[in-house]
């Protein structure tokens, strides 16, 4: 997406788009006249082969030339952004000492400025090893974990100062958020806890980290979270932090599959029945 190319803070960023993009980035799409797509695998009606930024300075080059006989005001337009951006901001529930995914995901940007280089993907480690010197953390769910565990061998033996979030709600999150929208919360092979002790944490993460000599901590409570990050942060070569989220809370704004930018899905959770 290109996302860190442009600082979200600025006014003119809309952050990402697509299913579960902004509201705003979305509207955009959708009363957009012309869109220009950069570096995008979808079937467009017009594609050119260049490098990007070649092409978006002769793009620039083009409407120079032409500024006079343009109309490029557009203020009424970012108004109308503007408008969008504060009706349906990004926003999240707080329950009691439950720690919301997404306040996790904020106290991390606080406690590094902003400067840390967050993933939730597979190059995660090709990362660390491009920069060394930052801070980089893998915030990871507890299912896409465990489908990488074996890289905790990996960060150990080349001693990469790579950090883990793992947001653990004990469940194939996507998965229980489709169910629970689109099939009553009908929930198949989406439990990733031992059934007949339910209250206890399964599998106990910290264990895949102390097979392979990496320090790691476990934190349910919202009040412990920031003593927590910072001790994860704090903490010289790779580490693992298995912060316990709530398994209701559902990743929003989303249109749903097959939907258009009118379906969008802005409010609810796995804690109400549709």
């Amino acid at each position: 997406m290109g996302l860190g190319s442009y600082p979200c803070s600025d006014e003119l960023s809309l952050q990402m788009l697509g299913m579960h993009g902004t509201v705003y980035a979305n509207f955009v799409v959708d009363r957009s006249d012309l869109l220009f797509a950069f570096g995008k695998n979808k079937q467009p009606h017009v594609s050119v082969c260049t490098d990007v930024k070649l092409a978006l300075r002769g793009l620039n080059e083009i409407l120079e030339a032409k500024r006079d006989n343009l109309n490029l005001e557009f203020s009424a337009w970012r108004e109308e952004l503007k408008e969008q951006k504060n009706e349906v901001p990004l926003s999240y529930q707080a329950f009691g000492d439950a720690i919301p995914p997404q306040f996790a995901i904020q106290v991390i940007d606080e406690l590094t400025n902003g400067n840390a280089i967050t993933m939730a993907d597979l190059w995660w480690i090709g990362a660390s090893v491009a920069r060394p010197d930052a801070v980089v953390v893998d915030i990871d769910g507890d299912g896409s974990f465990i489908m990488n565990v074996q890289e905790l061998a990996t960060m150990r033996v080349e001693n990469l100062p790579l950090k883990i979030m793992l947001l653990n709600n004990q469940h194939l999150g996507m998965v229980v958020q489709w169910e629970d929208r689109f099939n009553k919360s009908n929930w198949a092979h989406a439990y990733f806890g031992n059934c007949s002790n339910e209250s206890q944490i399964f599998p106990n993460m910290l264990k895949f980290a102390e097979a392979c000599e990496i320090p790691a901590a476990h934190v349910m409570k919202k009040g412990d979270l920031g003593a927590a990050i910072q001790k994860m942060l704090d903490t010289p070569g790779p580490y693992l932090l298995d912060v316990a989220v709530p398994h209701q809370e559902h990743v929003l704004p989303m249109i749903p599959s097959g939907g258009a930018f009118k379906d969008v899905i802005t409010e609810g959770d796995g804690r109400s029945m549709y």
